[in-house]
């Protein structure tokens, strides 16, 4: 299992902005299914294909895991799927599942030959996270072209290369500093859910990021939002008490 911040946090968060809940759900169903009418090149592909995410929920992945001890030596090859330029336009026109299937399929290939196609995707009008994750590819290749990015909140012109990833920001680490004092030395697993949202916001910032100013107010932002989808608002109020928080100043967060 990957380790928390280590590069490849775009999709940590993934489970929370991006995808239901009940994408994983359906996927097991349908590896399950497969391994039932002994249809194991199809389980064998959905398997992995899903081995190639950066991230995946740890239950997702013993489950994943389990799957592939019950398939025949013979189909458990790793069967990597390859896209042409035509099949990438199309899935980054499709809905989220798609479009994440496409950016991370360019996670592993010279991004430039489809640079085009990855400007027109960020004047669309996807989710703000996957547009982050778009950034991102472009800056660990060091792309050093000028794009232009269409928000709710404006226009961006901004060259990738010289984007700051959102876990080295100077926000962000001042709000994961704050985190740790405070609600993961009370509710570690809590904590591990505000570390994923977090995170999730850096990157709905992007191509801007969180100064350190900010970083106080944003990890309590996230604590407040976190908190309250664990119906812990006691823990919540205990928290404002304690450590005299103004909530006027901070975000509406969601999941």
């Amino acid at each position: 299992m990957k380790e928390l911040f280590t590069g490849e946090e775009f999709f940590l968060c993934y489970t929370y902005s991006v995808m239901e809940n009940n994408y994983y759900e359906e996927l097991i169903q349908k590896i399950s299914d497969a391994i039932k009418r002994q249809d194991y090149a199809a389980a064998s592909a959905l398997i992995a294909e899903e081995y190639r995410m950066p991230y995946i929920p740890l239950d997702v992945e013993k489950k994943l895991d389990e799957f592939s001890r019950m398939i025949p030596m013979n189909y458990s090859d790793s069967l990597v799927k390859s896209f042409d330029y035509e099949q990438i336009e199309d899935f980054l026109k499709g809905d989220e599942a798609m479009q994440i299937t496409a950016l991370s399929y360019l996670k592993d290939c010279n991004i430039r030959p489809y640079l085009p196609l990855l400007q027109e995707y960020l004047n669309s009008n996807t989710s703000r996270f996957l547009k982050g994750i778009c950034i991102m590819l472009l800056q660990e290749q060091n792309v050093d072209k000028t794009f232009m990015m269409e928000t709710e909140e404006g226009r961006y012109e901004f060259m990738p290369a010289a984007v700051t990833p959102p876990e080295d920001s100077d926000g962000f680490e001042k709000a994961c500093s704050y985190l740790r004092d405070t609600l993961e030395r009370d509710n570690p697993s809590g904590a591990k859910i505000a570390f994923e949202l977090l995170l999730n916001e850096c990157y709905k910032k992007l191509p801007e990021s969180f100064e350190e100013e900010e970083g106080v107010y944003l990890a309590q932002s996230v604590m407040r939002a976190t908190l309250r989808a664990l119906n812990s608002e006691s823990e919540w109020r205990e928290y404002v008490e304690d450590l005299g928080i103004s909530e006027e100043y901070l975000w509406n967060i969601k999941f």
